[in-house]
């Protein structure tokens, strides 16, 4: 029995139309020498689970949009999330961010309150996907209701610890919030334009969904470069690729119009504050260098069209 699923259209537009890029077995090298580089350092891995899958690389030609063809199953999923990546060693990961980190994210979380124009304390947030809860602890810090969705018991149970109320998959759409965080989420589900699509059945009238995601816009060509399956490239610039955990790879062009085949539309959120003066360099520059390459970020903010 295969513990991989097989997706035949493209999970962020549904067209059936497609290019394979890259075929290569989870069990060869140097596939394989990655894996057990990767996986080991952070907890375990059991290769044999893996005999059954290809690592399989399609670009949709419709949306663009760069997804692994094959997929882990609910059951290996699990393990691979709750045993192959230790939750302890993954949560001292998160609790070891610097000030810096927890800064960027209280000035974008401002920025976001801003622009919807309400006072915290009447805000509604969901953070879809909130791992660790830190998301949720910030948001709670400005004084939102906030609510959080997440798979892992482990990561349940230590979110609740700190007093964040998690919702089930199923009671989001009894709900509707006025922003809904979606950080380093979309890269991993099975199927990302279903989902968003509830996610908005779940959005006030006028409330806002952020999506942000690893930027895969030159990922084509890494790919036809040749350099991919090595190792150390892998590690170093072709993770939105990752085997068997990004399993879709976007760039701006892919998750806009994925957001449009949902019924959204971008809306811009202006940096009002940054935390540095550094990043508020940082944050008038983005544009125009995003411009000059002819893309856009996959931190996209979405609202009701």
């Amino acid at each position: 029995m295969s513990n991989f699923l097989i997706r035949e259209c493209c999970p962020a537009c549904g067209s059936a139309s497609s290019k394979t890029l890259l075929r290569k077995k989870f069990t060869e090298s140097p596939l394989s020498d990655y894996l057990e580089t990767f996986y080991c350092g952070q907890g375990t891995i059991d290769m044999s689970l893996l005999e059954s899958g290809e690592y399989v690389l399609n670009a949709c030609d419709a949306c663009g949009l760069v997804y692994q063809k094959e997929i882990p199953n609910d059951d290996l999923m699990y393990v691979l999330y709750e045993k192959w990546i230790a939750p302890e060693i993954a949560r001292e990961l998160h609790e070891s961010y610097g000030t810096s980190y927890y800064m960027k994210q209280l000035s974008e979380l401002g920025n976001i309150i801003l622009k919807l124009g309400d006072k915290p304390k009447e805000l509604k947030c969901l953070d879809f996907g909130m791992g660790w809860g830190l998301w949720c602890r910030m948001a709670r810090g400005f004084g939102c209701n906030v609510y959080g969705v997440e798979l892992s018991q482990s990561r349940i149970e230590y979110a609740e610890s700190w007093g964040i109320s998690v919702l089930t998959y199923a009671d989001i759409e009894k709900q509707k919030f006025d922003l809904i965080n979606t950080e380093q989420v979309f890269e991993h589900i099975p199927n990302p334009l279903e989902t968003l699509s509830y996610l908005k059945s779940a959005l006030s009238k006028s409330g806002i969904i952020k999506v942000s995601v690893p930027d895969g816009w030159k990922v084509k060509s890494k790919i036809n470069s040749g350099r991919l399956p090595r190792p150390d490239y892998f590690r170093s610039s072709l993770i939105a690729v990752q085997p068997l955990e990004h399993i879709n790879s976007f760039d701006h062009k892919s998750l806009v119009k994925m957001g449009e085949k949902a019924g959204l539309r971008v809306l811009e959120v202006p940096q009002h504050y940054s935390c540095s003066a550094l990043e508020l360099i940082k944050s008038r520059v983005r544009p125009i260098y995003h411009s000059l390459r002819g893309s856009h970020s996959t931190r996209v903010y979405f609202t009701h069209t």
